[in-house]
């Protein structure tokens, strides 16, 4: 197959989670062209294993339409992309998350084969996939890739880590926020905590993390880091603390020592857990 596209079109963590798959499509296709279709921003960090990336707006179509500037924005890119793409052929498509807003991507690309949200909504009711992604046992996106192509891919890391430093990353909010660790659980943690602690999280945090207590060892750096330096942060910390989101992801997959706090109403430990290195707290 000399053209490949893949697509995955969601949260960062998910698509931090497919990372050793575009890793492995890589090596078994080395004389293939690879493109990238993913989320806005995300690009960065797919930049070693493939060729090409497109970088999409996650669109508004199936969802109700925000009444802002900023969302018609989003929608016109995502078409002026799709469009591109419809003068496009390729050999094969595969798209790795089963997501309603990738639909309008799959009726517009061309390829002779293709793994598209209808067939993987196929092998789910044929249980060939888990009906829940269980991200951290049977990575969802190794698994289409095993069923599309008929090579098998065991669950793998990222193995970035380099010799971890003497200090902890506390990155207690997420992008949806009733996953967020409170403002008073904050604090109690940060109390029994002498070691260096970077705060992390982005500029909306910044009014919840002003009521953060203030201590020497707390550097804050809400705001400050782009998501390359968060990573980096994390890969070379003692421990991650942090809630469901992109730090979790980044730290179980490359095996750093976690201390996740979690809200049961919207967080499925037996699924969704790491398997290594993770200490789990409710909140």
């Amino acid at each position: 197959m000399k053209k490949i596209i893949l697509v995955n079109i969601s949260g960062f963590g998910d698509l931090y989670l497919a990372l050793p798959t575009l890793k492995r499509i890589k090596k078994d296709f080395p004389k293939s062209k690879l493109t990238f279709v993913c989320t806005k921003g995300f690009g960065i960090f797919a930049n070693p294993f493939v060729d090409e990336i497109i970088e999409i707006d996650s669109p508004n179509f199936l969802r109700p339409v925000e009444k802002n500037k900023d969302s018609l924005k989003k929608n016109i890119n995502f078409l002026k992309n799709v469009l591109k793409l419809t003068f496009r052929k390729f050999d094969l498509m595969i798209e790795f998350r089963r997501a309603k807003r990738t639909i309008i991507l799959d009726k517009f690309i061309h390829a002779k084969n293709k793994i598209d949200f209808a067939q993987i909504k196929k092998w789910e009711k044929e249980e060939k996939l888990p009906k829940i992604n269980d991200i951290y046992v049977r990575d969802e996106a190794a698994k289409i890739y095993s069923l599309a192509t008929g090579k098998k891919q065991r669950f793998d890391f990222l193995n970035f880590k380099k010799n971890p430093e003497n200090y902890i990353v506390l990155s207690p909010f997420s992008a949806i926020h009733n996953k967020d660790i409170s403002v008073e659980k904050i604090n109690d943690i940060l109390k029994n905590i002498s070691k260096p602690v970077y705060l992390v999280g982005i500029k909306r945090d910044l009014q919840t993390a002003s009521k953060i207590i203030e201590k020497k060892n707390v550097i804050n750096l809400i705001g400050k880091t782009d998501l390359k330096k968060l990573e980096d942060l994390i890969l070379n910390s003692k421990k991650t603390i942090c809630c469901d989101s992109f730090a979790l992801h980044i730290a179980a997959m490359n095996r750093v020592p976690i201390e996740l706090y979690i809200n049961d109403r919207v967080f499925c430990p037996k699924r969704y857990q790491p398997k290594y290195n993770v200490s789990i707290k409710k909140l």
